[in-house]
């Protein structure tokens, strides 16, 4: 049998992501070339409206899904994509006003779901699923939205104002579907979680997954993180499918990412879950307010993440503002990086995702170079305004420093992580 996790469809206003699952989206070999052809069709009849979409400013993504600015594009690669058409807009009563972000699931049939929040005739925020028209299309261009949506109201004091953004959903030990949603009320930011055993009823927790007393809590980031020691190697991470296991559930951490509207910047802790109560608890070691732990310390907005199962990693991609001209920054699109947490959990590590290799042109090594303190030395070859850099350092303290270090004109951002030898 071979996987689909070679092909990524997203639409890039919301950052829904949808990748194979290797036991649950899985073809034949007939299938994955008639998803290839396709794309590749895809890629010819629309390189012109790309090139046309790219000079031309009204047509640029929007970041919700507001008309005629939303469309799904298809991938190989992470790097090359390919336009599509639009995939959801306003047309029913329950998102007439608005289709704005969400997130996308993959049940364990390799059915996908898209929930979004939508804003219908009443003017309240509410969620919202459709799904694919024809799961023969291997590029799933058409969706369909159930009549009896909306799924979830803002009910139970929930403020019908500000109630948006659903999660990717997860499948509990205990059978029930799980989704949360980021609210406010008053200066009060949290996130409500719903539970569901067939994904049209949903009940809301007793409880509040989390709250904090730092504004509107947007685009709330809900995963589970492997830790050192357990079954799972914790630079790898552990998909959301994976929860139906009892053991891994209750073994792995949680990942609660939120993005503060006050800030303007997105914040996580680690901590545990509890399925009998709802309730997420933070690690003691994470500030549990806006002097915590940032996502990223770029110009990085409303991310989102998947699991790729094929290459046994959790991708992380955002809309990131760029300072080059419009026709550019169209053509560069988000930003990808792969994720992991430390060996001693207290902090995230990223870094770009290695398809970005491809794009690297031309290679200079310098090996067995001996610097001594306060020395330096020049690296000659190459006259590129923009590099990467990886580097190994032997240390008399006994420690390995490895790194990446990305340059662009004089800015300068370095990620690195020590372990011993």
């Amino acid at each position: 049998m071979a996987s689909v996790a070679a092909l990524s469809v997203v639409a890039v206003c919301c950052c829904l992501a949808i990748t194979g699952h290797g036991a649950s989206v899985s073809a034949s070999q007939a299938y994955t070339a008639k998803l290839e052809a396709r794309v590749t069709q895809l890629e010819e009849e629309h390189a012109e409206l790309l090139r046309e979409r790219a000079v031309t400013v009204e047509a640029a993504p929007g970041y919700h899904f507001w008309p005629v600015k939303n469309w799904i594009n298809v991938s190989r690669n992470l790097i090359d994509w390919t336009l599509l058409e639009l995939a959801i807009v306003p047309s029913k009563q329950f998102d007439i006003k608005a289709c704005w972000s969400g997130s996308a699931t993959v049940f364990p049939g390799g059915v996908p779901v898209l929930m979004y929040t939508g804003i219908g005739n009443h003017s309240h925020q509410v969620q919202n699923v459709a799904y694919p028209a024809d799961l023969s299309d291997p590029v799933l261009h058409n969706w369909s939205k159930p009549d009896y949506n909306p799924i979830i109201f803002p009910n139970n004091n929930v403020n019908g104002s500000a109630f948006w953004d659903p999660n990717t959903a997860w499948y509990g030990p205990d059978g029930q579907w799980r989704v949360v949603v980021g609210s406010k009320a008053d200066m009060k930011g949290f996130t409500v979680l719903y539970r569901t055993r067939d994904f049209k009823r949903w009940i809301k927790a007793d409880h509040l997954l989390h709250s904090g007393m730092t504004g509107m809590w947007e685009c709330p980031g809900f995963y589970p993180v492997a830790v050192t020691g357990g079954s799972r190697h914790y630079q790898y991470g552990v998909d959301n499918v994976e929860l139906s296991d009892r053991a891994l559930a209750e073994e792995v951490r949680y990942l609660l990412m939120v993005r503060l509207d006050l800030k303007r910047y997105e914040y996580y802790t680690i901590g545990r879950y509890s399925y009998s109560t709802d309730q997420y608890i933070p690690d003691t070691k994470f500030p549990d307010n806006e002097f915590g732990l940032r996502y990223d310390y770029g110009n990085i907005y409303a991310s989102k993440t998947f699991y790729d199962p094929a290459k046994r990693r959790r991708v992380l991609w955002g809309w990131a503002n760029e300072s080059d001209m419009h026709r550019d920054d169209y053509l560069k699109g988000s930003t990808k990086k792969d994720l992991a947490v430390t060996r001693n959990g207290k902090q995230l590590i990223q870094w770009p995702v290695n398809e970005v290799e491809a794009l690297r042109q031309k290679n200079v090594s310098v090996t067995g170079k001996i610097v001594k303190r306060g020395e330096y030395f020049e690296v000659t070859g190459f006259m590129s305004v923009q590099f990467s850099q990886s580097r190994t350092l032997a240390q008399q303290s006994g420690l390995t420093q490895r790194g990446k270090l990305m340059r662009k004109g004089c800015a300068q951002e370095m990620a690195q992580t020590l372990r011993e030898e």
